[in-house]
Order: C-alpha cells, then sequence, then structure tokens
C-alpha cells in the first residue's frame, strides 16, 4: 500500500476527535463562520468534534463529509442519529478504538508509514542535524545514504521525491556540493537552489541502484506540470534509473496533457500517473471524475497514490472510498468478477 499522506501527530487514536478531524475539516469551519477558535487550536478535541457534527447538513455533498463517513465505518459507527446525544457519540467512538481496533490501526499506521518510500532528502536533513556534517563533502553523505537505501531494498526500492514548490534548475554535483555547505550553515536555499541539491540527492541514489541492478519505482510529486516533465524528462534522456516513475496527478487533470509523458516510456522506464486525491475531488465529483478518466485512459496503467491530508484515518477511508466506487464503476460495465479484482490490484498495488 502505497500513500502519500502528509501526517501530522501520528494516528490520530487518542479519541474520536483526533480519529476524526482534518486539516480540510477545520478549512469549511472557517468558511463557515465558526469562532476563530477551532482554527487555532484553542478548541478541545471533543468541541472540534461537536462543532463538525453541528456543521454537517450546512456541507452535503462535499467529499470531507463523504470521507467522515467512511471514517466512522472504519470504527463501526454510523452517522450520529438526530436527537442522540453528542457525549453519547463520543463514548461510543472512544470504546471502539481503545477496544479491540486500537492494535489494528496501530499496526496499519506502521506499515502506512513504511509503505510511503524513502525519501532520501529527509536522510540528508537528518544528518545536517548532527554536528558531524560539517566535515562531510555531499558525495561522502550520499555515499551513506545509498548504503542504507540498498540494504533496505532487496527486491526493488520505492522512493519518493517531493519537489512541491521549488522551481527547476539543471543539476550537476558542483553546484550540489555548494548548497550542500549553505545548508550545512543553516543558510537559507531559494527554490532553485534546494531543488537542485534535492534532484541530485535523489540522481545519486538511482545511479547506484541501478549499477547495482535493484529496480527502483519513484513517486514524483511537483505542483506544476512544467516542472513535472522538465525533471522525468531528465531522469529519461541520461539514463539514470531502471524502473518505474509514478507522477501525482489529480482527477481534474486533463488526460491529455499527461500523455506525452507516459510514451515516453521503453523497456527500461515505464512511466505512469499515480492519483494523488484531495478531500474535495470526493462526494458527489468522485463518479464522474473516475468515469471521465477511464474514458480516456486505460485503467490498469493508473496507479493510487492516496489523498494528501494530514489525517491517517482519511486516508485510509479514503482508499476504501475509492477502491469501492472503481469496483462499482467496473461491475456496471460488465467486467467479470476474476477481471475486475486484477484491475484493482494493479490499481491499488495489491
Amino acid at each position: 500500500m502505497y500513500e502519500w499522506a502528509r501526517l501530522h501527530g501520528g494516528a490520530g487514536t487518542e479519541n474520536l476527535g483526533t480519529w476524526c478531524m482534518s486539516e480540510d475539516k477545520r478549512e469549511a469551519m472557517k468558511l463557515l463562520g465558526c469562532d476563530e477558535k477551532y482554527d487555532n487550536d484553542r478548541a478541545s478535541d471533543f468541541e472540534m468534534l461537536a462543532e463538525w457534527e453541528r456543521l454537517l447538513p450546512f456541507c452535503a455533498g462535499m467529499g470531507s463529509v463523504a470521507l467522515y463517513q467512511k471514517q466512522l465505518s472504519l470504527l463501526g459507527l454510523s452517522e450520529r442519529e438526530n436527537g442522540q446525544n453528542i457525549c453519547d457519540f463520543w463514548r461510543a467512538g472512544n470504546e471502539k478504538l481503545n477496544a479491540d481496533l486500537l492494535p489494528y490501526f496501530t499496526n496499519k499506521y506502521k506499515e502506512f508509514i513504511e509503505n510511503q518510500g524513502i525519501d532520501v532528502f529527509e536522510l540528508i536533513t537528518n544528518i545536517v542535524k548532527k554536528d558531524v556534517a560539517k566535515h562531510l563533502s555531499f558525495l561522502d553523505v550520499v555515499g551513506d545514504i545509498c548504503q542504507n537505501v540498498s540494504s533496505a531494498s532487496e527486491h526493488g526500492a520505492v522512493l519518493r521525491f517531493d519537489a512541491f514548490g521549488l522551481s527547476y534548475l539543471r543539476p550537476d554535483r558542483y553546484h550540489a556540493e555548494l548548497f550542500w555547505k549553505k545548508l550545512v550553515c543553516d543558510e537559507k536555499l531559494n527554490e532553485e537552489e534546494m531543488f537542485v541539491l534535492r534532484f541530485q540527492t535523489l540522481i545519486e541514489v538511482l545511479l547506484f541502484l541501478k549499477e547495482k541492478k535493484i529496480p527502483s519505482t519513484l513517486r514524483f510529486l511537483a505542483n506544476h506540470s512544467l516542472l513535472r516533465e522538465q525533471t522525468i524528462s531528465y531522469l529519461q534522456n541520461h539514463h539514470l534509473m531502471l524502473g518505474e516513475i509514478r507522477f501525482g496527478v489529480s482527477l481534474s487533470e486533463s488526460v491529455s496533457t499527461l500523455l506525452p509523458l507516459c510514451r515516453l516510456s521503453n523497456t527500461e522506464l515505464r512511466i505512469l500517473p499515480e492519483l494523488l486525491l484531495r478531500p474535495s475531488e470526493f462526494g458527489m465529483s468522485l463518479v464522474p471524475s473516475l468515469r471521465r478518466w477511464m474514458a480516456e485512459f486505460p485503467i490498469s496503467a493508473l496507479r493510487y497514490g492516496g489523498l494528501l491530508t494530514d489525517s491517517f484515518s482519511m486516508a485510509l477511508a479514503a482508499r476504501e472510498v475509492v477502491y469501492e466506487t472503481l469496483a462499482s464503476i467496473l461491475l456496471d460495465l460488465k467486467i467479470c468478477d476474476e477481471k475486475r479484482q486484477e484491475i484493482l490490484n494493479t490499481v491499488f498495488n495489491l
């Protein structure tokens, strides 16, 4: 299972409030004019949940509501009925979390984190925090990282590259070394400098893995199409990796703009789109969006990458919702049971 959730504060299994609340719900509260305490961490977990429950009718049709319903169902709960006391609802949810489900979700969270893949630049930032970093060159650091990645990649490496908010600049070792020294000296890097340092780190690791004949799956996220195209084209043109690149896309993107990248695939490197969804893409918009994609792109060449969220339970809920929705669409299209399961296993990396 691969997910690209941006998690903060762990699995959120402390109580029903931490399990259910997420940044998209807090945003909805803000848009509906709720008290500022719900936006600046001055409300308790119970108060946050009670306010969200009060607002549900005013958010009808939103993806946040659909995902909230699935979050509850993961605990074996249904929506709070009219007249049900919020305190009773709160207690029922907490009892579920503190019963047999807690070990299950704790293990699921650990699996979730392990399977997200390795962000090699995160390994660099950990080294920067140590005093020894001042005495190491960029290539020394990358060499240590390569050994760590290799030891954890007997059957292939899953790597993450997050270029969100960065600007493309052609990478090279000389400038990566300069920017590494700036980073160690706690100097601020601009968007292009940070890109070069991150990308060159990734390139060194990919070259190491290719030399060892270890296939790689690279999960790549960028916030604009030009950066995405420049980065993938550079990797492909310079034959820097063996395996598969999965570049993050949203359901709202035009399929026609993605096809040129996918057509760069060859026997050495396969390039596929990976759905990285937001809560707003669920609810009433999910089915027509998936159907549009399926009409323009072969569904088995698509991968599910996860939900962009700060909530572990929402990421789990989103996976179930997309799985069930796609299964239902395939059934409507009269795809036989065996082929339907094969497609679902491929899309969801099962």
